[in-house]
């Protein structure tokens, strides 16, 4: 039996057509599973990001002072496949969905020019089930390109350095500009490229090539922002106001170093069996590592996932006070595709019922997560979706909600062309002077919606019950809506609690009973004569 870990730097000529058809099966199952798991509307930045596609795509470049609305490797794709295919939810989503998938094939083609065909097969099927990952594929926000175009740049270098060609490492820059053209901060990735010289034995010369290259996407950028604004600077200034009003010393974000190893090996939502299987590789090459045989691969995987991790888990952006980088869960993407390639390097080792009950463990617990995934933004957005069908069968009221519906009307209204917009107002700091001008024959001048359920995500003034005020006539409850193939998933699931220990199994019936149903979201009927003010939280 050959070295566990002698690597191949090439296809296997024997199996050309096998390879292909195997890429073309994982790419199939991938694109279906992110179809099934489609998310679609949240209500973050994604109402943003349509709405400067929107307005591209009708010849409208207008700059705007915020941060979101300046990431232009996001919305000039979105505009081009919203004026290519007309306005709706899928083409608007395409982007991030096409990007999803062809870094499965990223990984696919990394590992099978690396290890061969097994590992290729077990890393990219993994990848293609990982929760994340499917969840963000469905997403209307740059999170999925994003992932693809790091994963890019490390893959290109990968090629660069083993068939030693500038314009590999010339195109690993044009991927790295493209980062920034997507999100700018994460540009700090880069600084992982540093070390190639001391740990691959690259010529700083060839990282030369590679700055040319990301130096040209940035030329393009800073003559972009000249064009738009007369300042090249102008996304620099703002990225350092945003950073410095909204991050540094304000206590909003979690800085804390550990934050994505918890996500990872503490709780596994997101993530799964992958990151232990993942750890396992690891320790696999550990154990070879004084090994003539170590294969360059496994190195530069290792390379590849743990200085990503180390940049966004310990990058300083402030001295005084010390702050570490912001973390999120979706900045988690931009690790997954190094860490599923050490998964697959590390499961690939076992054999018999042992690499079988192992890797089937990993995508069906990737399937059930993905579907919980889903679910649970479901959860979050049915009540929203659904104060829009009352609004539309109510035309004639004035409604007040939250902050999540008034999202989810703008961006449902770029598609709904044919219905009549739907108008909701802010709950914020309502008074009944605000309501002094309305007009009504009943003697309810206004409705307000309290969604229980997204209460805790905005300032929403509305937190208890003693919060609303006595005069207000609560007239009846939202039935919530827009959910999908995720909530089979849950229902179908309600009944393992029962085979469990009361101890393992009661709070897992608690988790799944809270992602079958969302909390209540109630009407509430105003009349004139009702005098209040309600105060943002």
């Amino acid at each position: 039996m050959r070295n566990i870990l002698e690597e191949s730097v090439a296809i296997n000529v024997e199996t050309p057509t096998r390879a292909w058809v195997w890429l073309v099966v994982i790419v199939t199952i991938s694109a279906l599973l992110r179809v099934v798991f489609f998310v679609g509307f949240f209500g973050t930045d994604e109402v943003t990001y349509l709405s400067k596609a929107i307005g591209i795509a009708n010849g409208d470049w207008r700059v705007s002072d915020y941060i979101g609305a300046l990431r232009y490797g996001i919305q000039v794709p979105m505009a081009f496949s919203i004026w290519l295919l007309g306005v709706s939810e899928s083409a608007a989503a395409s982007w991030a969905f096409a990007s999803s998938v062809a870094e499965v094939a990223l990984v696919y083609i990394f590992a099978l020019r690396c290890w061969g065909m097994r590992v290729a097969v077990v890393a990219s099927l993994i990848l293609t089930t990982l929760p994340l990952h499917v969840s963000y594929a469905g997403r209307l926000v740059g999170d999925a390109p994003l992932a693809f175009f790091i994963s890019l740049s490390f893959v290109l270098v990968w090629y660069a350095i083993n068939h030693s060609n500038r314009l590999f490492f010339f195109a690993a820059g044009l991927s790295i500009g493209m980062v920034f053209w997507i999100k700018e901060v994460v540009i700090i990735y880069s600084l992982s490229f540093l070390v190639l010289p001391f740990l691959f034995q690259v010529q700083v010369r060839n990282l030369v090539w590679m700055a040319a290259g990301g130096l040209s996407f940035l030329i393009a950028h800073l003559v972009f922002m000249y064009t738009m604004t007369g300042n090249p600077l102008y996304v620099f200034e703002n990225v350092a106001n945003t950073v410095s009003n909204n991050y540094v010393g304000s206590g909003n974000q979690d800085t804390s170093v550990w934050f994505y190893f918890k996500y990872m090996f503490a709780d596994g939502r997101h993530t799964g069996l992958m990151p232990l299987i993942a750890l396992a590789g690891i320790l696999v090459w550990l154990r070879n590592i004084f090994s003539k045989h170590l294969a360059r691969c496994a190195s530069f995987a290792v390379y590849w996932g743990l200085s990503l991790l180390a940049i966004f888990s310990f990058f300083v952006i402030s001295l005084s006070p010390l702050e570490f980088i912001a973390k999120q869960t979706n900045y988690m993407l931009i690790f997954m595709a190094p860490l599923t390639l050490l998964a697959g390097y590390g499961i690939s080792r076992l054999q018999g019922s042992m690499f079988f009950l192992i890797l089937g463990s990993t995508l069906i617990i990737g399937v059930l997560l993905s579907a919980l995934e889903q679910q649970a933004v479901h959860v979050f957005t049915s009540n929203s979706k659904a104060t829009l069908t009352y609004v539309r069968e109510n035309p004639d009221q004035v409604v007040y909600g939250s902050e999540n519906a008034i999202r989810a009307a703008t961006y449902f209204n770029f598609f709904d062309r044919e219905a009549n917009a739907v108008h909701i107002k802010p709950m914020g700091s309502l008074s009944s002077l605000d309501l002094d001008s309305i007009e009504s024959s009943t003697g309810i001048v206004a409705y307000a919606i309290w969604d229980r359920e997204t209460e805790d995500w905005s300032e929403s003034p509305l937190r208890k019950a003693e919060d609303v005020p006595e005069c207000w006539d609560r007239i009846g409850q939202l039935e919530p809506e827009g959910f999908g193939v995720g909530r089979v998933f849950v229902e179908a699931m309600l009944n393992l609690p029962r085979l469990m220990p009361e101890r393992i199994g009661g709070p897992v019936m608690n988790k799944l009973t809270e992602l079958g149903q969302p909390r209540p979201a109630w009407i509430y009927a105003i009349p004139r004569d009702c005098e209040f003010q309600l105060k943002a939280k």
